[in-house]
């Protein structure tokens, strides 16, 4: 790591340690919640919520690629007064989003029973409700990253995490945690902190809704590619539990999650160094300075990648006995083999974290939706035959072959695209 801050300022070291800390409370609370209902309420349960909580991240990044990315890399360039009101637009179009996600939601609430799933009608009802809360929560940690109020943004995640584990507790001790429970939950967790972020900085947003329309319009023809980009980067996970579900049912799914989840202990890393590195790519090429962009994207890349090297070979020697013990189900043990492949699943996807973003600042992240779409293509051609034949391990191949593809794209795009500039 000390290779990767070399040449950068003191605020820049402590800005990654700061982002790295705030995705660590965040990313922990969400394997503390998963090992949590793995061991209590079984691993129905845990696919149920796994599944869930897809959902809910499926809204997150049309959120964050249509309103927030555009705000961190365009908002650089407005004035003062064109950033407020910038600001106040994304915000109404979030609130647009949260309405149009719950009213999905509820529709699907109502047609669940026609389709014989009646019995998760109270299920799909509940997700309604929570993800306007998550959405919200989101919004304020994002922009928060986009002004480097990293303080801000850690007060925020630790509120949700206290709220959610404090919740999911009672749950626990009470013996009535669920699937349906844990996302209410999560949801009240993410409400509180949000709406006091959202009185505290009112004042910040200007809106007018006159700006709304043309705003949007600006923000797709940049955010379209993002969109796309992590629309296609969630499905590619969740198609892997919907089609395991579909084959073998929804303790296969649960299964599958709890291998995931021991596997990506690893985000903290990935995810804090993504919230900073969007906007300092974004500044380092809005200055015009190249080098300082490829000097952030080669450093953070050789970190990254060492750093995921040995930590897949702690998941090679001693995932398989982790496994169990987290979720105390002997039965888990001998799934070694699955947590060594979604690990270098993982290690692939750090090693061109940076190359991204890069691509991101650079103007073209059309280019990163061209890989992912091939990432995509390469994980459903192989899924299904793989999981029908080999279950879980095979969804964990199918979506390590998709990922091998996917890698060579972008590190191909990246070096022709900063070779011709």
């Amino acid at each position: 790591m000390r290779t990767a801050l070399n040449g950068l300022s003191g605020a820049h070291v402590f800005q990654s340690f700061a982002a790295l800390a705030d995705q660590a409370v965040v990313s922990g609370t969400r394997f503390a919640v998963t090992i949590l209902i793995g061991r209590i309420a079984g691993l129905e349960e845990l696919g149920l919520y796994a599944i869930g909580f897809s959902i809910v991240i499926l809204m997150v990044t049309v959120q964050e690629s249509l309103l927030m990315s555009p705000y961190a890399v365009l908002g650089r360039r407005e004035s003062a007064a064109d950033q407020r009101r910038f600001a106040g637009s994304i915000l109404a179009l979030s609130f647009v989003l949260s309405a149009i996600s719950a009213g999905i939601l509820v529709a699907a609430a109502f047609v669940a029973p026609a389709i014989g799933y009646a019995g998760q009608s109270g299920f799909l009802s509940t997700l309604a409700l929570v993800v306007g809360f998550v959405l919200l929560q989101n919004f304020a940690r994002k922009m928060c990253f986009a002004h480097f109020q990293l303080g801000t943004a850690f007060l925020l995640d630790a509120g949700v995490t206290v709220l959610q584990i404090a919740g999911l507790t009672v749950l626990a001790v009470t013996a009535s945690l669920t699937a349906t429970k844990a996302l209410a939950i999560m949801g009240l967790a993410s409400a509180v902190p949000g709406m006091v972020w959202l009185v505290a900085k009112w004042r910040f947003f200007s809106i007018d809704w006159r700006d709304v329309s043309p705003q949007l319009a600006k923000n797709w023809s940049f955010g379209k590619w993002i969109l796309g980009t992590q629309q296609i980067a969630v499905l590619s996970g969740s198609l892997i539990l919907w089609i395991l579900t579909a084959l073998s049912g929804v303790a296969a799914a649960g299964l599958f999650a709890a291998c995931s989840i021991v596997v990506t202990a690893a985000n903290p890393l990935l995810l804090g160094l993504s919230n900073i590195l969007e906007p300092r790519t974004a500044k380092a090429w809005a200055d015009g300075h190249l080098s300082e962009l490829l000097g952030i994207v080669h450093r953070t890349t050789l970190a990254v990648t060492g750093t995921l090297a040995l930590y897949w070979l702690v998941v090679f020697l001693a995932g398989d006995t982790a496994l169990a013990w987290l979720f105390n189900k002997p039965q888990l043990f001998g799934q070694g083999h699955l947590l060594a492949v979604l690990a270098f699943v993982v290690l692939l996807r750090g090693f061109t974290l940076a190359q991204s973003f890069g691509l991101r600042a650079l103007g073209v992240p059309r280019k990163n939706f061209a890989a992912t779409l091939f990432n995509l293509a390469v994980t459903l051609a192989s899924a299904y035959p793989l999981m029908l034949e080999h279950g879980a391990l095979g969804g964990g191949y199918s979506m390590l072959f998709g990922v091998i593809a996917g890698t060579c794209a972008r590190l191909w795009f990246f070096i022709r695209t900063t070779r011709s500039l």
